[in-house]
């Protein structure tokens, strides 16, 4: 008896691990293929419902162009022929006849400034994001993780269609890392582990592991939907709302008033530029060196703990100086307020 419950288990065990291959993602692609090929690709509906209005994997059955955008650090390539990023939109854009159109918006500058630097720019709708920071970033802990939520946010916010992918490297602090496998579960973000991932192959090995990713949920009929969360990180909101106001025509010293519980300056940096001073209600709060080789934007947090309420912040040439230099001039851009 036990050896005929044996030979059924065995047998059902087969018959199940058939239907599994028959209907598994493997059948699911070759279905697909074949429906693809046809000149009725049109009546692909059982892949998407929403025609009109698709999210990037609608857009990739129906062969529509993809616009794809990687903000953040500097995880990539100094030969941008040979870029992850740029790897990847090739195997897109061969394996679904369709146009990837990519916007690189990385520095390494750090979280805040990538962060101020995508506010700034007028952005359109994504279908495909990347969001790299972490390896280059020296926040702390608590300013990491709020920025990090805050940004994060802000793009599940701003782009509802798009599939957006973040990654965990090989340089990044463990905290960190941390910050990015719980944000990114809790946000219903994709999470790749490019540690795990990239090995010895370097770009390709990243291009590959989120090309597989992508190319299994779109014939797993994947849809893309981020819920409405409130912030999972208590503080995150102080982040959240920022106010620019532009300091372009003012001359130095700048004295202004303003409100909320955060500040902060963006200015340029240059071969010829000084150090400035700041005191915010009065008080010296620090001196900020604007020297760099090369003509940048930079965004500082002067202070993120201020009682709310009405506050009073001043800026001013400095007497120090970067023997480096070749000048001392100073250019403000805007006072970031929340």
């Amino acid at each position: 008896m036990k050896g005929k419950l044996s030979i059924i288990a065995i047998s059902l065990c087969v018959v199940g691990l058939v239907v599994v291959l028959y209907v598994g993602p493997k059948h699911q692609e070759e279905k697909l293929t074949k429906i693809l090929a046809s000149s009725d690709r049109e009546k692909v509906d059982f892949v998407i419902d929403e025609v009109d209005n698709p999210d990037f994997y609608g857009k990739l059955v129906h062969n529509e162009p993809i616009d794809m955008l990687v903000v953040g650090d500097s995880l990539s390539t100094s030969d941008e022929d040979n870029a992850w990023y740029t790897l990847l939109s090739n195997s897109l854009s061969d394996e679904y006849e369709t146009e990837v159109n990519i916007n690189v918006q990385t520095t390494d500058a750090g979280l805040y400034n990538n962060w101020m630097d995508y506010l700034s720019e007028k952005q359109q709708a994504y279908d495909l994001i990347f969001f790299l920071q972490g390896d280059n970033d020296n926040r702390t802990e608590k300013e990491y993780k709020h920025l990090y939520e805050a940004f994060l946010s802000e793009l599940t916010s701003q782009h509802p269609k798009a599939e957006i992918i973040t990654v965990t490297e090989s340089g990044m602090d463990e905290q960190q890392s941390s910050v990015i496998q719980e944000l990114a579960a809790y946000y219903h973000v994709v999470l790749i582990d490019n540690v795990e991932v990239a090995g010895d192959e370097g770009d390709a090995g990243l291009r590959d592991n989120v090309f597989n990713y992508i190319r299994t949920y779109v014939y797993g009929n994947k849809k893309v939907s981020y819920p409405e969360k409130e912030f999972l990180y208590g503080g995150t909101e102080t982040y959240k709302n920022m106010n620019v106001l532009s300091l372009v025509d003012l001359e130095d010293p700048i004295s202004l008033s303003f409100s909320g519980s955060l500040v902060g300056i963006s200015y340029k940096t240059g071969p010829d530029h000084g150090f400035f001073d700041v005191y915010v209600d009065g008080a010296y709060v620090d001196s900020y060196d604007t020297y760099g080789e090369e003509e940048m934007v930079q965004h500082i947090i002067v202070s993120d703990t201020l009682d709310s309420g009405e506050h009073a912040i001043t800026i001013q040439p400095s007497i120090l100086t970067n023997e480096d230099s070749s000048g001392d001039e100073l250019e403000f851009i805007g006072l970031i307020t929340n």
